[in-house]
């Protein structure tokens, strides 16, 4: 599955797929993990996992590990 992009003025690439669609993915299968949140939103997993540890950073989404995997949530 490949992320829907588009290209700004200056050529680059940019996303069409925003915070708020990744939130609302988060929402929707919570505890989410990063391959059903690839899924809802049409990007690879890396990309996800690039956009959510920025989400992290900001303190948008919380992580927990379990084992190998990463689950994903919003704190209320």
């Amino acid at each position: 599955m490949t992320e829907s992009k588009e290209r700004s003025e200056s050529g680059e690439w940019t996303s069409t797929v925003s915070d708020t669609d990744i939130l609302s993915a988060v929402d929707r299968h919570e505890p989410a993990a990063t391959t059903e949140i690839a899924e809802t939103v049409g990007m690879t997993r890396q990309g996800v996992e690039k956009r959510l540890k920025s989400l992290l950073e900001k303190e948008k989404v919380s992580r927990k590990i379990i084992g190998a995997s990463a689950v994903w949530y919003q704190e209320v």
